[in-house]
């Protein structure tokens, strides 16, 4: 007998979901659109994005030694005006032309990131072939770990810079130690404590402190342009940098007296500059690409541009001086103190709030949603603005990273192996995305190959860039490098395993649902409350037909001697998106107690590869036989939560019979046992089962609150040899 795969994705079950006949409820799940960007709307969006995603970029000049001289202590001028030139160019091609130009223009119904740009590769409609869908989970897995190991290392990076130069600033005598080594131990004690109180406060959500930082922020940048002038009316010449000649020279120059290796520092340098531009990309849903655009374009880069300017002027006006080590500490004359000491002030919280793990959290809430990385616990912080979520659990575990990196790579003075580390990670990010970006353009717009030559040139400064940024890597960079690869190994063994289950799921399916065209969608909001009470009426009427006129078996369970009865309803929950349709906690409710409810309903949950879901395709309920549905839920990658009790009430509302039933609610929790030995593969399916053994799906999609709940165990057998898969299954039960 054939099987009947009701797919979620079956055009045939698709429902308007209009609510047109009867009263809004209150408990009813709400479609949050993103708010008219437009008047002050608009003004308010920029100010928030200015707090939330731009300090990152906006503090750049507080992180790097822009420059290094070679032969001499003393800077020479087109040395100076040479590496300045590959500042300005790498802000004009690199963050205007490639992020705000051409990346931010491709996304996901208006999110974008790593998993954004992945979640598209992998739609149907894609005209990827599966290695090459492999290849995408394999790139943007990189990217993910990459952003994670950089939300690791900004904090550490930024307050470490921080607190240093308020040592730098304070007058001798007034330092934080009276030796190098107490100096050293106090920065080190401050910067570890903040760092830890940064991590404590992102459970508030970022949203609210871009109210708060984004003024500060605004003010910053503009002050930064105004006493950058002052500088580069001093010495105009530093003007040249915005030939692109000058900047050729300056690395031609550089590889034929220094060699290679010093034509590739000053790249790796100027690319610090930008490295905030990732962030922005992840998190541009968040405020959309309009309000990110208008404050770039008309605050952000023609500040950032006047501030690099006025930075190397200040090196050019004191080339004796120790200006090219911190030239910032010379921007504002230190007699000046109506500027200096406010000038501090905003440079030091720029820097706290450049610390925050941008963009993190939310690359790994779409990672779980697209089910590549295991579920974990998520608090949406914001109301209004979707995708904000705070993960508690991985915060703290980060924090202790970042707090090893600040313990490990913390020093005084030039030699600063934090930003070293940082660089590299942000190169490769960057490159990750450039290709996920060409394999957009070409496999999901269908773009012809000489459309995509913008693509690879971003593609080859990208790997400029890489190259540059590992000139400055030192053999103590290795943790970097420890942290996304550690989170990619996670990354791995979640999609190995998953995908081993899978297969061995089609092969232990053992019941099916008849092959019957009178299945049938239930939809009461197009037809009013009468039809729904008509419908309730009848099916309290109808005969409730037996298991085996709904299903077939394969196998020795014969479902004729399965008892069916009791007034309640039975809910079998399922977090698989397995074509069959039928979640396996009901197999082994019916092998191990020969009894179902009454009334059995399947719910299952379904993950789109896009941000959010329409209202049209949010809820599907499907009719096999009196007494028995199919619910389905669509939720996007950046939505919260629904909890089961919500999810049945959604389905009553929209014609589920059995409103005021008893409900019991049954969920499985797989325990995963790794049978015989693979070398490349034993380790990552042994830590997969054991995250399947830390981590509930079913807690994870769903919220579960005091509901009945019935949880069965199935224990399964991963077979890493050639013999064929093994399952067995027991239960347990724990009632809510």
């Amino acid at each position: 007998m054939p099987i009947h795969p009701k797919s979620e994705l079956d055009p045939l079950i698709r429902v308007e979901e209009g609510n047109h006949h009867h009263h809004h409820d209150e408990d009813e799940e709400e479609h949050h659109h993103p708010p008219p960007q437009t008047g002050w709307k608009l003004v308010l969006l920029c100010l928030q994005s200015l707090g939330v995603i731009f300090p990152e970029i906006a503090t750049s000049q507080l992180v790097v030694q822009f420059y290094k001289p070679h032969d001499s202590k003393v800077p020479k001028d087109d040395d100076v005006i040479g590496m300045f030139s590959i500042v300005v160019w790498a802000l004009i091609l690199q963050a205007t032309i490639k992020y705000m130009v051409c990346l931010l223009s491709e996304t996901n119904h208006g999110e974008g990131g790593t998993f954004s740009l992945c979640a598209l590769l992998l739609q149907r409609n894609s005209k990827l072939a599966d290695k090459g869908k492999s290849f995408v989970k394999i790139i943007s897995i990189l990217g993910a770990c990459l952003i994670i190991g950089q939300g690791a290392i900004t904090p550490a990076v930024k307050i470490s810079r921080a607190v240093s130069m308020m040592n730098d600033f304070l007058p001798e005598g007034h330092k934080l130690g009276h030796t190098e080594w107490s100096i050293r131990f106090t920065i080190l004690a401050i910067t570890f404590i903040l760092v830890a109180i940064i991590f404590q406060l992102n459970r508030f959500g970022a949203s609210k402190f871009g109210y708060w930082i984004g003024p500060v922020c605004f003010f910053w940048l503009v002050g930064l342009a105004g006493l950058s002038i002052w500088h580069i009316v001093e010495a105009p010449k530093i003007l040249m940098a915005f030939s692109p000649h000058t900047a050729f020279n300056f690395l031609l120059h550089n590889a034929q007296h220094h060699g290679v290796k010093h034509m590739l520092e000053p790249i790796g340098r100027a690319f610090i500059v930008i490295g905030g531009m990732e962030i922005l990309y992840a998190d541009m849903g968040h405020f959309g690409s309009k309000p990110i655009r208008f404050c770039w374009f008309f605050l952000v880069l023609p500040s950032l541009l006047l501030s690099y300017l006025g930075v190397g002027a200040i090196i050019l006006n004191r080339p004796a001086e120790d200006s090219h080590y911190f030239p910032l500490k010379y921007m504002i004359p230190r007699h000046q103190t109506a500027l200096f000491f406010p000038g501090l002030g905003a440079a030091l919280v720029m820097l706290l709030a450049a610390s925050q793990t941008g963009g993190v959290f939310s690359t790994i809430s779409q990672a779980c949603s697209l089910n590549f990385f295991p579920p974990v616990y998520m608090v949406r912080t914001s109301e209004e603005a979707e995708g904000q979520t705070y993960l508690p659990h991985l915060n703290q575990f980060i924090m202790l990273i970042s707090l090893s990196i600040v313990t490990g790579f913390h020093s005084v003075g030039e030699n600063n192996n934090i930003v070293e580390v940082y660089g590299i990670a942000l190169a490769l990010l960057m490159t990750t995305t450039t290709i996920l970006y060409i394999l957009t353009l070409r496999y999901h717009k269908n773009y012809s190959w000489w459309k995509l030559i913008p693509g690879f040139i971003f593609l080859s400064w990208d790997i400029v860039f890489v190259l540059g940024t590992a000139t400055d890597v030192e053999p103590q960079g290795w943790p970097a490098m420890t942290v996304a690869a550690f989170f990619g190994f996670i990354m791995i063994s979640w999609v190995y395993g998953n995908k081993k289950l899978r297969k061995q799921d089609k092969y232990n399916q053992t019941i099916f649902f008849q092959d019957e065209e009178e299945n049938k969608l239930l939809d009461s909001s197009a037809r009013g409350e009468k039809y729904l009470k008509e419908s309730e009426e009848k099916e309290r009427d109808e005969r409730a037909p037996k298991l085996s006129e709904a299903f077939y078996t394969r196998g020795d369970l014969d479902l004729d001697q399965v008892v069916r009865g009791g007034e309640g309803m039975g809910v079998f929950v399922s977090t698989s998106e397995s074509k069959f349709g039928i979640p396996e906690v009901f197999s082994s409710v019916i092998k191990f107690t020969r009894w179902v409810p009454q009334t059995i309903v399947f719910l299952r949950i379904h993950h789109l590869k896009k941000p959010r879901a329409d209202e049209h395709e949010r809820i599907f309920i499907e009719r096999h036989k009196s007494g028995i549905y199919t619910v389905s839920i669509r939720i996007g990658f950046f939505e919260p939560r629904v909890s089961l009790a919500r999810a049945i009430k959604m389905a009553h509302n929209r014609g589920l019979p059995g409103r005021d039933m008893k409900k019991t609610y049954f969920i499985h929790r797989e325990i995963i046992k790794v049978a015989g030995f693979h070398l490349g593969w034993w380790a990552a399916t042994k830590t997969f089962a054991m995250m399947k053994h830390s981590f509930h799906e079913t807690y994870s999609v769903f919220k579960v609150q005091d509901e009945d709940i019935l949880e069965i165990g199935v224990l399964k057998t991963i077979q890493l040899s050639t013999k064929k898969p093994k399952r067995q299954s027991g239960t347990s039960s724990i009632i809510n």
